[in-house]
């Protein structure tokens, strides 16, 4: 049986139906990319990428894991290095320059996720202390160019009941609580 190449008339020695081209026609065989019929793989990938982006969409970037093994680009766990700490102490001191009475200071990072966007954009969950000694879960998202730097939000932590992964502050012993 003669062979054809993808996109080619089919030959009349073929079985397809004479003088319409096909993108591959039937009597074509290719091993390398024919699938074995297990498809198991593939829909493991996709719900492995479904799940990353619903843990982007739902938690806006603050909670993920690491992304599927071929996602290209996207939101990664960091760690905190000086950079993390100076965006984190920029944030806040927008903050408090920002709200009169607010007097917030930084007691702990304690999750970093960032992605490189002209420069990175960061997704900080930290500790901060008020005032009163009152401490609070705070997010921040902040951009960190190569000249500038921008807070793009600044908020209290929002607390989902029964979620595991957030992390919340224990307001009877004032200490972080997993």
């Amino acid at each position: 049986m003669a062979m054809g190449t993808v996109g080619e008339e089919p030959s009349e020695e073929c079985g397809c139906e004479d003088g319409k081209k096909k993108s591959r026609c039937e009597c074509q065989s290719d091993t390398e990319t024919e699938s074995s019929g297990d498809d198991s793989s593939d829909d493991e990938s996709d719900e492995e990428i479904k799940r990353y982006y619903r843990q982007i969409r739902e938690t806006e970037g603050f909670h993920v894991d690491e992304p599927p093994p071929n996602t290209m680009g996207g939101i990664k766990p960091w760690y905190v290095e000086d950079t993390v700490i100076e965006c984190t102490l920029f944030a806040i001191n927008d903050y408090n320059m920002k709200n009169t009475n607010a007097n917030l200071e930084l007691v702990e990072i304690v999750k970093v996720n960032a992605m490189a966007v002209r420069g990175l954009r960061y997704y900080i969950t930290f500790v901060a202390q008020d005032s009163s000694g009152e401490k609070r879960n705070y997010q921040t998202i902040v951009w960190w160019g190569i000249w500038e730097i921008h807070v793009q939000l600044f908020r209290p932590e929002p607390v989902k009941k029964g979620d595991p992964k957030k992390l919340r502050l224990d307001k009877k012993s004032s200490e972080i609580a997993p």
